[in-house]
């Protein structure tokens, strides 16, 4: 199965996850989504990135 908005399973916990994903995949040629989302994006990659060095030391991250 091909991951897509359509087959997303939405709950309370990902819900402004979901919404905040759609909004700037919709509007990505639109300045203001650009300048709103892609920190946002970038900011929840990089704690993830973070939490999984702090969780696991010898663990190899690439963030592209």
């Amino acid at each position: 199965m091909k991951a897509n908005f359509s087959n997303f399973l939405v709950r309370e916990s990902n819900e402004f996850a979901y919404l905040c994903a759609k909004e700037f995949a919709e509007n990505i040629n639109n300045d203001k989504s650009d300048k709103t989302f892609a920190g946002l994006c970038t900011h929840l990659l990089l704690s993830i990135k973070d939490e999984l060095e702090k969780n696991n030391p010898s663990c190899k991250i690439l963030y592209i």
